[in-house]
């Protein structure tokens, strides 16, 4: 069992699994299935497979798994069995107030062109790449963070990965990521056309 330490005051949390940890015809990989987020207030355990396999309704935005208090992660299964990589990120209930934001996944991301949120977090089991076309200015810092640390005063000094000036042309980009998650603040609100894959 896994405390979660930054659930005591309450969190969010997200996961991403391998797309065969994702839900099909003989549903998720056994193995995810029976690890589990452990929610002690409503005497649940919640499969870290059907949680990353949750989008807010209506989009492709992950969903995350809200917990008043403490919580944990508890591995149900067998000793010798063996399972897939899973990202799982925990925020503490109060960051999730203090930015808008949004969270994908790198495998199932979907996104209108639109202008973004302050943050756009994305996350990712394995490799991915992240793209934008060229478009209107929109200056942008990136870290490989998610977005309760994705800014410039960040309680953890998280360095940024790439940074653009303030007022800048959006030339676009293309970032291979060999992290679990990256973040881009953007500094305006002009649509943007991101994608992942």
């Amino acid at each position: 069992e896994i405390p979660l330490r930054s659930c005591d005051s309450g969190c969010s949390i997200y996961a991403s699994t391998t797309p065969n940890s994702q839900p099909g015809r003989d549903g998720p990989e056994p193995y995810m299935k029976n690890l589990v987020i452990h929610d002690p207030a409503n005497d649940r355990n919640v499969s870290i497979a059907d949680l990353a396999a949750k989008w807010k309704h209506g989009g492709w935005q992950k969903m995350s798994l809200d917990l008043a208090g403490p919580g944990s992660i508890i591995n149900l299964n067998d000793p010798s069995e063996t399972g897939t990589d899973v990202t799982v990120w925990v925020v503490e209930r109060g960051k999730t107030n203090d930015v808008e934001y949004e969270v994908y996944d790198a495998a199932t991301m979907t996104r209108a062109v639109s202008a973004p949120r302050k943050v756009i977090t994305i996350m990712s089991t394995v490799p991915f790449r992240v793209m934008a076309e060229p478009g209107e200015s929109n200056s942008y810092t990136t870290r490989l963070v998610g977005f309760d640390n994705a800014h410039d005063n960040n309680e953890d000094k998280c360095r940024y990965a790439y940074e653009t000036k303030a007022g800048s042309t959006f030339e676009g980009f293309e970032f291979h990521i060999n992290a679990p998650i990256i973040s881009f603040v953007f500094n305006e609100k002009n649509p943007v056309n991101l994608k992942a894959d």
